[in-house]
């Protein structure tokens, strides 16, 4: 019994959320059906859904429901604040983590970039230098071997 007591003790937060959930449930299906029910007997008899006091009631239990069922496993839940708090700060650090790997991510990119276009720039030098030897020699050995022109 003594252990009976001690579960109790320490689980009455959760119990008491439990129960205001169970109970909002049943507050909602109850406020549903008094605006289903009076919302269908006005339609039936004068075919078209007047907002009565009874169709308000209705909703007003539902939203009163819905709002008691999100304060219990959105803010009251144990644990619920400290996980909040633990996502908020791995939120952080991703965030953190990740600007400052795009940022050295870019650094690198752009440094590999600037060594391509360099190498780049040089096989264009290069070869269009040796195409300028190339010619400059067909030139000189065209006119070697063509025989001198006398008049």
């Amino acid at each position: 019994m003594e252990i009976y007591h001690e579960v109790v003790y320490k689980s009455r937060h959760s119990i008491v959320l439990v129960l205001v959930a169970l109970a909002s449930v049943i507050l909602f299906c109850g406020g549903f059906f008094i605006s289903l029910i009076q919302a269908t007997t006005q339609y039936d008899r004068n075919g078209y859904i007047a907002f009565t006091a009874s169709v308000g009631a209705g909703l007003v239990l539902m939203a009163i429901s819905l709002l008691a069922f999100y304060y219990v496993f959105f803010i009251a839940w144990p644990g619920i604040k400290a996980h909040k708090q633990e996502q908020l700060k791995h939120a952080k650090e991703q965030h953190s983590r990740t600007s400052l790997d795009e940022a050295l991510g870019t650094l690198v990119n752009d440094f590999a970039n600037d060594r391509r276009q360099r190498r780049q720039t040089r096989r264009q030098y290069r070869e269009a230098k040796a195409a300028e030897r190339e010619s400059y020699r067909q030139r000189r050995k065209s006119s070697r071997e063509s025989p001198p022109v006398h008049h």
